[in-house]
């Protein structure tokens, strides 16, 4: 199954749909520094072998060296966690389609709204996730591959949870009252 989650305006309050193929599964809220399903992938213990390289491509320019990069610091739990920012680099169509190729589809996929809007996919490699972020305008801000059990751009701070649950009690508070019409 994959699940799609989104952060409600209320951070840390995620929105959590798990579905197979078209078939919705399950519809939840729920509240937290970050979803279940997270922690569960977080868990996942499949590490990948060389033998994963998909086969080069042409216009190939920095997908090789990337991707042993990004091999040896998932082998490597002590290197993690690591970050490989591909919007500061020279990076072709087909660097992106290899890194793509090798990671694999993961089965999680998130968004947040903030500034603008972030996506982070797990792949299918255990601890890889993909982010991209973008302005209000969709225009690129962010496009790394971060190596990690859960990046950190997901888990919603202390703080921020505390806020969240301030300005929602608020809110229950309102309606229960009868919110004007």
């Amino acid at each position: 199954s994959e699940s799609e989650i989104q952060e409600a305006i209320f951070c840390g309050l995620w929105r959590v749909r798990r579905r197979h193929g078209e078939q919705l599964l399950e519809d939840k809220l729920e509240a937290g520094c970050a979803p279940l399903a997270l922690w569960q992938a977080a868990t996942q213990n499949v590490l990948p072998t060389d033998s994963l390289l998909p086969p080069p491509i042409d216009g190939l320019m920095n997908g090789l060296p990337l991707a042993h990069e990004l091999l040896a610091h998932v082998r490597n739990p002590d290197a993690q966690p690591h970050s490989i920012n591909l919007t500061q680099l020279p990076i072709s169509e087909a660097d992106r389609l290899f890194l793509s190729r090798l990671c694999g589809p993961g089965n999680i996929q998130i968004r947040t709204i903030g500034y603008g809007e972030s996506y982070i996919n797990a792949t299918g490699l255990r601890h890889v996730w993909h982010l991209r972020c973008t302005d209000t305008l969709k225009g690129p801000l962010l496009e790394s591959y971060e190596i990690c059990p859960i990046p950190e751009v997901v888990l919603a701070a202390p703080e921020d949870l505390v806020d969240s649950a301030q300005r929602l009690s608020e809110v229950c508070q309102w309606l229960a009252e009868g919110a004007p019409t």
